[in-house]
């Protein structure tokens, strides 16, 4: 194959399409996923609600093209976690929500009688899973543990033995 037609391949421009109404509706190659870990420690510490906010927060930044971020309208982000608006913001507020849900800086617009408008959110999304707090307990303890038997009081030089031995 010449170089010519090599760049030229490297320039394609691909566009799937579909085929029946049925499949432009339901958008077969539109999937997530979720973590076994979060489907079974954090979905019961969570509740279904607040996890299906934290759910649909991670596909808005995963589908804008980003990784840790999203923006989205309330009202939108409401109907995709299946909530009324309020409920979606009491999720929000919840102690646990927050160590996925890192950051949120609302935009406000005016309206045409000058009153302040709550529209659209930037959120700090956390994509990967911290430990839960048990689990986070039970490695504390462990590490603990294990520290003991370490020759050095360096917290590095610790941590590396720990892990060394783990």
């Amino acid at each position: 194959m010449s170089s010519e037609n090599r760049r030229a391949l490297e320039y394609l421009e691909i566009r799937g399409y579909y085929t029946t109404t049925y499949t432009k509706i339901v958008q077969p190659e539109r999937i997530f996923a979720v973590t076994d870990y979060f489907r079974r420690y954090w979905v019961p510490l969570l509740k279904p609600g607040p996890a299906w906010l934290v759910v649909a927060l991670r596909q808005r930044c995963f589908w804008n093209g980003q990784r840790d971020w999203c923006v989205v309208s309330r009202d939108t982000l409401a109907r995709e976690s299946g909530v009324a608006i309020r409920t979606a913001d009491n999720y929000l507020d919840l102690p646990l929500v927050d160590w996925f849900v890192t950051g949120r800086q609302p935009r406000y617009t005016r309206t045409s009688e000058g009153a302040n408008r709550r529209d659209w959110t930037h959120y700090d999304v956390r994509l990967d899973e911290p430990l839960t707090p048990a689990h986070q307990a039970a490695l504390a303890a462990l590490a603990a543990e294990m520290a003991v038997a370490c020759p050095s009081a360096d917290p590095l030089a610790r941590a590396l033995y720990i892990a060394s031995i783990s």
